[in-house]
């Protein structure tokens, strides 16, 4: 049986009555995350008057003890990344998926809910994208010719 033993000379040093240090893991920006701020830039940029858009942070990694106060104050699985609400207080929900991304079955079903209800409901893979549907539902104003 291999049994490896840490190097104590690479060990951190804890003093008495001070915390050892933490490992923290590096962040990293995904496609969708770069996608996503994109989005907003150029929503922030031209939005229509009285219009709110705001992202839901669903998702990323955190501790089981965060994940469990997000579950118990009302995480909804597979709500979408992004939200707009209008002047006359409708909401429009779009998802953001990086070009060969897919949806998950929580996903699928706020989708499927959404759009029963005729509420609007898009996936997007380009700020393109974002920007024709928002410019349909009047959410932005169009570029100045």
């Amino acid at each position: 049986m291999n049994v490896r033993i840490p190097d104590p000379r690479k060990l951190p040093i804890k003093r008495p009555g001070e915390e050892p240090p933490k490992r923290l893991k590096r962040v990293r920006g995904t496609p969708e995350d770069d996608l996503q701020a994109g989005i907003v830039a150029m929503f922030e940029a031209r939005k229509a008057p009285d219009t709110l858009g705001f992202s839901v942070p669903n998702g990323g990694y955190r501790s089981w003890k965060a994940a469990r106060t997000m579950k118990r104050t009302g995480q909804m699985p597979g709500i979408t990344d992004l939200v707009f609400i209008n002047l006359f207080g409708l909401a429009f929900f779009m998802e953001v998926k990086a070009k060969r991304g897919s949806l998950r079955p929580e996903q699928k079903g706020v989708r499927d809910w959404c759009l029963a209800r005729n509420i609007p409901w898009v996936v997007v893979r380009s700020v393109a994208d974002a920007e024709a549907w928002l410019l349909k539902n009047k959410l932005i104003a169009p570029l100045a010719a």
